[in-house]
C-alpha cells in the first residue's frame, strides 16, 4: 500500500497511458469496486497533445504518479 494507498477499502482507480506510433496518446481510466451493488467504471480518450492528456487525467496524486513515470512535466504555472 505505502504512500499510494487512498484510504478507501474496496475501491481503487487504475490509470493507463499509451503512445501510438503516430504520436497520439491513448488515455484509459478504470474505477474499480468490490462494493455490492456497484460496477466498475471505464472511460477513455484519444488525445493529440499532452495538454489534452493532463485535462483527461487531471492533477490528482495518482495522475501525478502516472506523469512522473511517463516523464511528463506536470508543473502548473501560477501568476
Amino acid at each position: 500500500m505505502g504512500s499510494s494507498y487512498s484510504g478507501q477499502t474496496g475501491r481503487w482507480t487504475e490509470l493507463s497511458l499509451y503512445k501510438t506510433k503516430g504520436g497520439k496518446f491513448i488515455c484509459h481510466q478504470v474505477g474499480r469496486t468490490l462494493w455490492q451493488g456497484e460496477r466498475d467504471r471505464f472511460s477513455g480518450k484519444v488525445c493529440e497533445t499532452l495538454e489534452e492528456v493532463k485535462e483527461f487525467f487531471g492533477h490528482r496524486w495518482l495522475a501525478k504518479e502516472l506523469y512522473a513515470e511517463a516523464g511528463i512535466d506536470d508543473a502548473v504555472e501560477v501568476e
